[in-house]
């Protein structure tokens, strides 16, 4: 019974994710993302050449590609048949946001014996909030790349060497190489040598059969902030500190580089003094909740999309609450949902909001990301409770989580 609820919740869910994208396509930008994957790759593969000019995925629809080169390999896929590749993209990004959910699950109530229908019911639940939509409706590729992470970091037992999947998750879209640091909480330094040597091997893959474009990539287009989004989506939707700081208007715009500069150190120093407290007292998914959530504060560019990783959160949240039943906790879920649900349709309504809740509700997720780092440091600096270590949790091996 359980295993015909999950396969009748994950259809729903599919459908909703087809829904999403593809009866959608005709809307501007609809799977925007996806047809500039497309186009890149095909720039490439006739031309060799893909970051020096704009390529046009749709006639209204035209932008830089801005992905590293090993991303071409896979994307480019949605060359052969663009609305089946769409599909296959669709359907695999539920399937990656219902198994980072398990995954997630797995840690927190891994004797419940309900826990796969819960994780699919909650998976229908979440298409809708921002990060999950857009994700879908742009044809991004995020789902699938967190679900690379989580596999890597929260799996007790991956069937690769562990550190592999984060490093092919980094060479796709750079910012999952932030997770290098989780490995390194953990003492975990073949997963981390295993995560940079990944990352080097695709990098350098891509130097052998794409080296123009390598080029163009590394030495020119990953230096221009100018190729991603205009001045109106930094001023709006830009969910990052970078983008915290440029709306605010605290500094001087010359010196925004500087007070952004100061602000991820501090992010950095803190989530990797979480992380390691954290993960020597065997707490793996609040640490990698604090990791996860600095990659996106950090980085310069933070669209909605990026920040799909939520989902485990709000699932986490849930399920935390379910069992301990503590006040703070429950509060906080519903806090989080409540953003997530109504934030973002509330920033676009300047013109019915005081100036003071509009500031509010343009930074809602880099609120959440900020009191989850917060969270992750005070919790590290309790006093921690007496436990049993997993077997070899600290342990250099591939096979165990840390």
């Amino acid at each position: 019974m359980s295993k015909i609820l999950v396969i009748l919740l994950l259809g729903a869910a599919a459908f909703q994710a087809l829904k999403i994208g593809l009866l959608s396509e005709k809307q501007l930008s609809a799977l925007g993302d996806a047809h500039i994957y497309r186009a890149g790759a095909a720039q490439w593969w006739q031309h060799g050449s893909v970051y020096t000019a704009k390529v046009a995925g749709a006639p209204e629809i035209i932008g830089y590609f801005t992905y590293p080169p090993f991303a071409l390999l896979g994307l480019g896929a949605l060359l052969v048949n663009f609305q089946l590749g769409v599909i296959v993209l669709l359907l695999a990004s539920v399937a990656a946001i219902f198994h980072t959910l398990l995954l997630i699950g797995r840690r927190i109530l891994p004797a419940n014996p309900h826990l796969a229908p819960i994780s699919a019911a909650v998976t229908l639940g979440l298409l809708t909030i921002p990060p999950v939509y857009q994700t879908l409706w742009l044809g991004q590729i995020n789902a699938l790349l967190i679900w690379l992470v989580a596999v890597d970091c929260l799996h007790r037992n991956p069937r690769v060497p562990r550190g592999m999947l984060v490093g092919i998750a980094a060479a796709i879209k750079l910012t999952p190489a932030a997770f290098v640091l989780f490995f390194l909480a953990g003492r975990q330094w073949r997963a981390a040598a295993t995560a940079v040597g990944t990352f080097l091997g695709c990098t350098g893959l891509m130097w052998v059969l794409a080296p123009t474009a390598s080029a163009e990539f590394w030495l020119h287009a990953l230096w221009d902030p100018t190729r991603v989004g205009g001045a109106w989506q930094w001023a709006l939707v830009n969910q990052s500190l970078k983008g915290t700081l440029y709306r605010a208007e605290l500094t001087d715009p010359g010196n925004l580089g500087k007070v952004w500069a100061v602000a991820c150190l501090v992010t950095v120093i803190l989530t990797a003094l979480a992380a390691f407290r954290l993960r020597r007292r065997g707490d793996v998914l609040l640490s990698w909740f604090a990791v996860a959530a600095m990659t996106v504060l950090i980085c310069p560019i933070s669209w909605d999309h990026h920040w799909v990783w939520i989902t485990g959160l709000v699932f986490a949240l849930g399920l935390w609450s379910v069992r301990d039943g503590r006040p703070l906790t429950i509060l906080a879920t519903l806090a989080t949902v409540g953003a997530l649900y109504l934030a973002n349709d509330l920033r676009y309504r300047a013109a019915d909001l005081a100036p003071w809740i509009l500031r509010i509700t343009n930074e809602y997720l880099v609120i959440i990301g900020v009191v989850t780092l917060l969270t992750a440091v005070v919790l590290s600096l309790r006093r921690p409770r007496e436990r049993v270590p997993e077997p070899g949790e600290f342990q250099d091996t591939h096979q165990v989580v840390g």
